[in-house]
């Protein structure tokens, strides 16, 4: 849980708004296993953590509207990681939403997957002011 805790609070600016985010689908025998919600920075940055605890993984589209045209960095953090000291946080893909109005990801079974327009490599400070 350390790491997990660790890699959502190291993309979320202090004073973020929180805004919600829709899910259609992500539910097993009528149980909803696919969580999601989204933080604004103040300076306009975005970050949505998705977290799916089911024990498959799930294929998602995201739908873009209404928020900034940004690039935005995959992150993930999933239970082959849990306790390992030489877990790195580094972009895994990333997704022009300049010119697409959606994206698709396959959320692992049992992970935290964050998308952020903050560009961060493993050796860099988390964000504190946004």
């Amino acid at each position: 849980e350390y790491f997990a805790l660790g890699l959502l609070t190291r993309f979320t600016a202090k004073d973020s708004r929180i805004f919600k985010v829709e899910i259609s689908g992500g539910s097993i025998s009528r149980t909803q296993r696919i969580f999601a919600t989204g933080f604004l920075s103040p300076k306009g940055q975005i970050t949505l953590v998705v977290v799916n605890d089911a024990f498959e993984d799930w294929s998602g589209v995201f739908l873009w509207s209404d928020l900034p045209n940004l690039v935005l960095y995959g992150y993930r953090f999933d239970e082959t990681q849990k306790d390992n000291p030489a877990f790195r946080v580094d972009p895994l893909k990333s997704w022009d939403l300049r010119s697409l109005k959606s994206f698709e990801d396959v959320v692992k079974a049992r992970s935290i997957s964050i998308y952020s327009s903050y560009k961060l490599m493993h050796e860099e400070a988390g964000i504190i002011e946004g």
